[in-house]
C-alpha cells in the first residue's frame, strides 16, 4: 500500500532528555528527567567526594597516629637515652675520681 515504503521516519538519536513519542509527561514534572539525572551527577560526585575525604581523613588518622606511636617512642628512646646518662654522671660524681687515688 501507500507508504509503505518508508514506514517509520528514521530514529532519532537517543535524548533521555526528550521523551519518546506518546509518551505525556505529567504536568507536574516537565523536567523530572533533567533534575533526576542532575541529581544523579550531584550524588554521584558527592560520593566521590565523600570517599575521597574519608579516606584522606582516614589516612591523616593512621598517619597521625603513626607519627605518634613514633614520636613516643622517640622521646622514650631519648629519655631512656639521657636517664642513664644523668645516673651515670652522679655515679661518677659519687665515685672517687682516678686523680684522688
Amino acid at each position: 500500500g501507500p507508504g509503505r515504503g518508508q514506514p517509520w521516519p528514521p530514529l532519532p538519536k537517543f535524548d533521555p532528555s526528550v521523551p519518546p513519542p506518546g509518551y505525556v509527561p505529567r504536568q507536574e514534572d516537565p523536567h523530572k528527567a533533567t533534575v533526576d539525572g542532575v541529581l544523579l551527577v550531584v550524588l554521584k560526585e558527592l560520593k566521590a567526594i565523600m570517599k575521597r575525604d574519608l579516606n584522606r581523613k582516614m589516612v591523616e588518622v593512621v598517619a597521625f597516629r603513626a607519627f605518634d606511636e613514633w614520636w613516643d617512642k622517640k622521646e622514650r628512646m631519648a629519655k631512656a637515652s639521657l636517664t642513664p646518662v644523668k645516673s651515670g654522671e652522679h655515679k661518677d660524681e659519687d665515685r672517687p675520681k682516678p686523680k684522688d687515688r
